[in-house]
C-alpha cells in the first residue's frame, strides 16, 4: 500500500509511506469483486491480472468477532436493529466453508482472558464508582 498527500504549496502528491502488507479493508475489496491478493498472486507469476469491471455496489462487510462484539458490549447492547441482521453485511472473518480462521482469532483472544491488565481495565470499566476515584 502506498499512501500519498497533497502537498498544499505546490499541490502535488509527496509519497509519505510504502506498506507491504494489504489494508484493513481488503475483504471489502474483496466482497465487491476485486480480489487484490489473487492478482498479485497473478502478477508475480508473470500472468495478464486484470481485474473484471466492479459492477457490485451496496456491498458491506463487517467485523463480528471482535470488532463489532466489542461494540455491542461497550455500548451495552445499544446499536442498531441492523447489528442481529445476518443479511445486512457479510462478515469478513466467519465462514462456513472456512471456519479456521475464526478458530484462530478465538484461541489468539483466549489468552487475553487470562491477562491480569486487561481483568483490570475491564473491571474498571464496569465499576462506576471506580471510576469517580
Amino acid at each position: 500500500m502506498l499512501e500519498f498527500r497533497i502537498d498544499p504549496r505546490d499541490n502535488t502528491a509527496k509519497l509519505l509511506e510504502i506498506n507491504p502488507r494489504f489494508w484493513g479493508s481488503l475483504p471489502l475489496a474483496i466482497a465487491a469483486g476485486v480480489d487484490f491478493p489473487y492478482l498479485l498472486y497473478k502478477a508475480a507469476l508473470g500472468l495478464p491480472a486484470r481485474p473484471a469491471p466492479v459492477q457490485t455496489e451496496g456491498v458491506r462487510v463487517r467485523n463480528l468477532l471482535p470488532g463489532d462484539l466489542l461494540h455491542f458490549i461497550a455500548k451495552r447492547g445499544r446499536v442498531g436493529i441492523d447489528f442481529f441482521d445476518p443479511f445486512h453485511a457479510q462478515d469478513e472473518l466467519l465462514s462456513v466453508r472456512d471456519p479456521g480462521p475464526v478458530l484462530g482469532r478465538i484461541a489468539s483472544a483466549a489468552g487475553l482472558l487470562f491477562d491480569p491488565q486487561l481483568r483490570a481495565v475491564l473491571k474498571k470499566r464496569q465499576d462506576p464508582d471506580r471510576r469517580k476515584k
